[in-house]
């Protein structure tokens, strides 16, 4: 268990890779998909449980309205209408991250 004090000294916004939160005692091990079923089996769960990757199905650009945004910029410059997402066309995805969730982006 770690202490008030352990904590606040951690509690910098700092993120920490894997290695990093085993030596500063914020996880347990590090590992993969295996090892935590492993770990939860240890806990009384059924290993044979079935594991769900949970995926968003929502396209997010990273920029809020920015589709709007595009198609209002592009009329008003008296370009065609486009109806594409045209953030996600540029590579967006690859682009923007969601948080610490990307911490665990293969």
């Amino acid at each position: 268990k770690m202490t008030r004090e352990q904590a606040q000294a951690l509690a910098d916004g700092s993120i920490f890779t894997g290695r990093q939160g085993v030596a500063n005692g914020l996880i347990d091990a590090v590992g993969g998909e295996t090892e935590a079923v492993d770990w939860l089996a240890t806990k009384g769960v059924d290993a044979k449980l079935e594991v769900v990757e949970w995926k968003d199905t929502e396209r997010r650009s990273g920029f809020l309205f920015s589709k709007a945004v595009a198609q209002t910029i592009g009329s008003a410059l008296g370009l065609p209408a486009y109806s594409g997402d045209i953030i996600h066309e540029l590579g967006a995805d690859r682009l923007f991250l969601d948080g610490l969730v990307s911490v665990w982006h293969p």
